[in-house]
């Protein structure tokens, strides 16, 4: 009997070495995500076996994804991978 082992995501194979560079890596949604206008470009979350879009990913370029929503993205199934970049309009870069 064999047991399935779920492949890495682009997003969890790129994260660590994104982090390590100062980048902050957003998942984005799975590009085989089917029914879905956002597949493979928009930031997203897989939750109840499905992919939405993933509100406030704003944030995310202050402050990385850690901890406990770090490690759901991580096991999130094909989640592509983004990164932050920029400062928020109106924002002076530090």
């Amino acid at each position: 009997m064999s047991i399935a082992v779920a492949e890495a995501s682009p997003f969890a194979v790129a994260h660590d070495d994104l982090s390590s560079l100062g980048y902050h890596p957003v998942p984005l949604i799975a590009a085989t995500a089917t029914h879905h206008r956002g597949a493979g470009k928009a930031p997203g979350r897989y939750q109840s076996g499905g992919w939405s879009g993933l509100t406030n990913w704003q944030g995310l370029r202050t402050i990385p994804l850690s901890g406990f929503p770090l490690q759901l993205a991580m096991k999130m199934p094909g989640s592509n991978v983004g990164i932050c970049m920029g400062t928020p309009a109106g924002h002076a870069a530090d």
